[in-house]
């Protein structure tokens, strides 16, 4: 399904003040695949609010960008998607709570796409790449990478956990669950090869 230069703003969600604005730019190669917000899109692979106080940003540009599902239920939840690139993938969004946070925003190239590669760090998590999973409260998760061929992951399940990131260079992987509460979890990575895996 292809769409080219839209933008789409509204609330398209069960609730008050919940916004849901969407950018895509692209060539006719792009395959930019950001649904349902009643009335945006008939096809029910879309975007979902329900609850007050939630916001959904995501900008798209360039070819083949994927954003599949978000889905958001609760008060005060907010994410940002962003992707500008080749081939970069987000799938299966989800936060379930109160005041929960995330955000996405990557610039490069095959990022979040392929699995993290097998028996290494991230692998052992068990989380899916380019993965955001937020269920319970006050849970934070970020992710901003620059480079080539990225792996995401990110599962959070519980109170006050944080999960933030930065990675820039190439193949670059990071896998991160977080069960509990009060867990915290930073990580940069900054060059070639580097890999990285964080079960608490």
């Amino acid at each position: 399904m292809s769409r080219i230069n839209q933008t789409y703003t509204g609330d398209g969600s069960t609730g008050t003040a919940n916004v849901i604005q969407v950018n895509q730019g692209g060539s006719q190669f792009q395959r930019n695949t950001v649904g349902n917000s009643l009335g945006f899109d008939p096809d029910p692979r879309g975007i979902y609010q329900t609850g007050s106080s939630n916001f959904v940003d995501i900008d798209q540009v360039a070819a083949n960008n994927d954003i599949f599902i978000v889905t958001q239920t609760g008060v005060g939840n907010s994410l940002t998607a962003s992707q500008t690139g080749l081939n970069n993938l987000v799938e299966a969004t989800l936060q379930v709570g109160n005041s929960n946070s995330g955000s996405l925003i990557f610039n490069g190239n095959f990022n979040g796409r392929d699995g993290f590669s097998i028996g290494s760090d991230a692998d052992s998590v068990g989380v899916a790449t380019a993965t955001l999973t937020q269920l319970g409260d006050f849970n934070v998760a970020s992710l901003e990478t620059i480079g080539n061929d990225n792996e995401f992951g990110f599962y959070q399940d519980g109170d006050s956990n944080t999960a933030t990131g930065t990675q820039t260079g190439d193949l670059n992987q990071v896998a991160v669950s977080q069960i509990g509460t009060l867990n915290v979890a930073a990580f940069t990575q900054t060059g070639n090869g580097n890999n990285a895996g964080i079960s608490q």
